[in-house]
């Protein structure tokens, strides 16, 4: 549960929207319902990547595809399988604005952290707009509110758009998810002073070592839980460095830099077949390939076909991180081999003999000789070259 009040939130995103968030699939069971079991182990196995925080019900969530009452069945799953111990946010985009307004109180009732929000994507085609539907949801919720800038939604924000929004009080910041770069970097050097602006793809760290932007989260995307499993969460722990800046680029190259290209492959081959929309059925095929639930997309999208399924898992399976094997410790061998199972450590007396040659040795191994002095052997040994 949020413990901030409303006049509080932005120091709330700046303490605690940090490293990686993730955003969460909503996953459908074959008869074209919510999986609520597999929401859950999705959360669980997310927590246990380390990641920061999650966000539900997103773009990749479907959202557009869920009635009321599903998107209240996720928020619930989410929050019981975070625990009141994760930060979760709930994205509350409708075309009804009352229909955002209930979603965003059913959310601060279930005790999440934040919302997220973005245009409505009927009837909006000014910034002026935007600005004031997102005003009215401040206005209802004691919630920190992130904008999510998206051309998904009909509209892109320009920088100065955004600088609007942010100065509603209780708006602490922009997933800046616009694939404009200039957008991206124009709204970390005039906002990101006073607001969490976050860029959701690597790139921005790169990038911003030259321009001396430095952005605390990667709020938030599906390649934490696409590149990472539990014990080898390589991307979770780069982005977590990369936050504090901290740019480790051979650790990227050794550990990431083939998933995020087969990941770029095939984000922009899915995306362009379906003329722009984002790859939903992509992502949840992988996300299958990596152990959590996905299940079908919901139309108007498609799944990916068998052959592209056949081949997306061909591409990924030698690229999942490996956890290092576990080598148990060896017994003690040879020379230590005397000590198990001798019975006369059960009196406290060992029997000790010397011997001049290889012929004694062996026979006082044969006649129950705890240890054999080969201190003779060396010296008659060496005596005759």
């Amino acid at each position: 549960m949020a413990g901030y009040k409303k006049h509080e939130a932005q120091d709330w995103a700046w303490e605690n929207i940090k490293g990686q968030w993730t955003t969460l699939v909503t996953p459908f069971t074959p008869d074209n319902k919510v999986d609520v079991e597999g929401m859950k182990r999705n959360v669980r196995h997310v927590r246990s990547l380390g990641t920061t925080g999650a966000g539900c019900t997103w773009n990749m969530g479907e959202f557009w595809s869920l009635s009321h009452d599903e998107r209240i069945q996720v928020m619930d799953a989410v929050a019981e399988a975070a625990e009141g111990t994760w930060p979760i946010g709930a994205h509350v985009t409708d075309t009804s604005a009352n229909e955002m307004i209930s979603l965003a109180q059913h959310a601060e009732a279930q005790g999440f952290d934040l919302l997220i929000v973005a245009p409505p994507y009927m009837a909006t085609k000014t910034e002026d707009q935007v600005v004031e539907y997102v005003r009215l949801l401040a206005d209802n919720t004691n919630l920190a509110i992130m904008f999510y800038n998206s051309p998904q939604f009909g509209i892109i924000m320009s920088p100065y758009g955004m600088g609007q929004l942010c100065a509603i009080p209780n708006v602490v910041g922009v997933k800046e998810a616009s694939f404009n770069q200039q957008i991206s970097i124009e709204t970390h050097l005039s906002l990101g002073k006073d607001h969490v602006i976050s860029t959701p793809d690597e790139w921005i760290y790169f990038k911003g070592q030259e321009l001396g932007i430095q952005q605390q989260a990667m709020f938030a995307n599906t390649s934490d839980w696409r590149f990472d499993v539990p014990g080898a969460n390589n991307y979770v722990q780069w982005i977590d460095r990369a936050c504090q800046g901290d740019l480790d680029e051979t650790f990227y190259d050794n550990k990431l830099r083939r998933l995020k290209e087969l990941s770029d492959t095939w984000w922009t081959r899915t995306q362009t077949k379906f003329n722009g929309a984002l790859p939903v059925a992509m992502v949840k095929h992988w996300a299958e390939l990596m152990g959590m639930s996905g299940g079908p997309v919901r139309p108007p999208l498609f799944d990916l076909s068998p052959v592209e399924k056949s081949e997306l898992r061909e591409e990924l399976e030698p690229l999942k991180p490996k956890l290092a094997p576990v080598i148990p410790a060896r017994p003690a061998t040879s020379r230590g081999s005397w000590l198990d199972g001798n019975n006369n450590f059960a009196s406290g007396m060992l029997l000790m003999v010397s011997v001049q040659n290889m012929e004694e040795a062996m026979e006082a191994e044969q006649g129950g000789a705890d240890i054999v002095d080969v201190k003779n052997l060396q010296e008659a040994l060496v005596g005759s070259g």
